[in-house]
């Protein structure tokens, strides 16, 4: 099985979801992180600072619906700045390297190969795909 495509591609049939980072009044912080999680089912807090927060939401909830809410309750939750993010090419990455070590297969010996590319097993492949990103042609990528 392969899956070819650009690295977008790649990002959007293997992502998690999104991530959203969010900047807002210290004392504000308890309420947005229950807003976020009211708002957004599902949504998990992955790091949190003084005045920021940091979460992951998954690949169900829109674009629109997370600008929207982020921008009605802006004001009132007094947020200087967030962010939202398409899961990263790297944690795309990583994922895979999860799902490997959770299959229980002693590192040595694990290694999915396909005969697009003998060589490599799909870890390596996603690994020079995160270095040539910026290239942005069609990849294939072993399954």
């Amino acid at each position: 099985f392969k899956c070819l495509g650009s690295i977008q591609h790649l990002k959007t049939k293997y992502g998690d979801g999104y991530t959203i980072t969010i900047t807002m009044a210290e004392d504000k912080q308890d309420e947005c992180g229950q807003f976020i999680l009211k708002t957004f089912p599902g949504a998990t807090c992955k790091e949190e600072h003084l005045g920021y927060l940091h979460f992951e939401l998954g690949p169900s909830v829109k674009w629109s619906f997370i600008f929207e809410q982020m921008e009605a309750n802006k004001g009132h939750l007094q947020i200087e700045d967030y962010a939202v993010n398409q899961t990263s090419l790297e944690q795309v990455f990583l994922n895979f390297a999860k799902d490997q070590a959770e299959e229980g297969v002693p590192r040595r010996t694990r290694r999915t190969v396909s005969a697009a590319a003998p060589s490599l097993n799909r870890l390596q492949l996603l690994y020079s795909l995160m270095n040539e990103e910026a290239a942005g042609s069609p990849r294939t990528v072993p399954q």
